[in-house]
């Protein structure tokens, strides 16, 4: 009897990923280097969810996708990748039947290859394990992939997943107990609050805000006593962010004095091209004046992002028919 190889995936990427929701809010005892190697193989799944058939599956990863010079660290991956395990957790079950507790290990077997001269990893995924990745339904988590794959923290990198699941919801604010976020960030089970907070929380917002523009807060929204146990999390769109950049600068001109407020426009008029009778007539009229600044804060914060001569848009926008200059 003729035995068939298992079909080898080529590699083409693909702009985003699609993972089950299960999988996202899962413990993960990869490594980031791991975890990358799970995110190319999730990009490469969605082509081939509808026609899979039952067998193994193949992916070959080029190592430039895991990392830019050090390959050492790919090579080290592969060595540990297939001990690595993924435990779901579902505490609510729907019967008395349900299974809510599934622990699996997604690889059975890594080689390193040469293709046309290029490091290949190549990666064996179990045929019982594919479903767990491909069975979407309506609750999947939809991410960037180059956003994930530029993120060099573990944290970062679930932190990123977990937050693109909410937003997928349209809900820019959740909770997690904190022992549900140790699990998910497959903390050690000794850490403390502050340590969780220390090395997962602060790290990924630094990194989320520097690498993907996300900016994320959290606060305590339940206590035991004076031991936090459970966080709100809130995520910022740039709208938000650039509306409360705007009521700061608001807030901070009312509290100066009228030779500050003065100055401060002043300032403000000098990044324009406007004449000295228009600067004049703005600085004469408190109407005029508060346009102007409500304008140039919106232009500024990011709002008003079409604006390719802000000087003659402001102009217009304060009566002045004139063709101004750029600036």
């Amino acid at each position: 009897m003729e035995i068939k190889a298992d079909p080898i995936l080529s590699f083409e990427k693909r702009p985003d990923n699609y993972q089950p929701n299960p999988i996202t809010e899962s413990r993960q005892e990869f490594s980031e280097i791991e975890k990358k190697i799970v995110v190319n193989v999730i990009n490469q799944l969605g082509r081939v969810a509808k026609n899979w058939n039952g067998h193994n599956i193949h992916f070959v990863i080029p190592f430039t996708e895991l990392t830019d010079t050090n390959h050492a660290k790919v090579k080290k991956s592969a060595e540990s990748i297939i001990t690595k395990r993924i435990t779901i957790v579902d505490k609510v079950s729907s019967s008395a039947n349900d299974t809510y507790y599934h622990l699996i290990v997604p690889f059975t077997e890594v080689l390193l290859r040469k293709i046309n001269g290029k490091d290949y990893l190549q990666v064996v995924m179990n045929s019982s394990v594919v479903p767990f990745f491909i069975e979407l339904g309506k609750h999947f988590t939809k991410y960037s992939i180059d956003i994930m794959l530029s993120l060099g923290s573990i944290y970062a990198q679930r932190m990123y997943e977990i937050i693109m699941l909410h937003v997928g919801r349209k809900q820019r604010k959740f909770n997690y107990s904190v022992e549900k976020l140790k699990f998910m960030f497959n903390c050690p089970e000794n850490y403390t609050f502050n340590e969780i907070r220390r090395w997962a929380l602060d790290t990924s917002q630094k990194e989320l805000q520097e690498k993907a523009g996300i900016v994320f807060t959290y606060e305590p929204s339940k206590k035991e006593g004076k031991k936090i146990i459970e966080l709100e999390f809130h995520v910022k769109s740039e709208f938000e962010l650039a509306l409360e950049a705007m009521t700061t600068e608001a807030e901070t001109f009312q509290r100066a004095t009228p030779m500050e407020q003065k100055d401060y426009i002043m300032r403000l008029l000098n990044n324009y091209s406007f004449t000295r009778q228009q600067q004049t007539q703005i600085m004469a009229d408190p109407e005029k004046w508060a346009i102007f600044l409500k304008i140039d804060s919106e232009i500024y914060n990011g709002l008003r992002k079409e604006v390719d001569n802000p000087t003659a848009y402001i102009a217009k926008s304060l009566g002045f028919n004139v063709k101004a200059k750029k600036k």
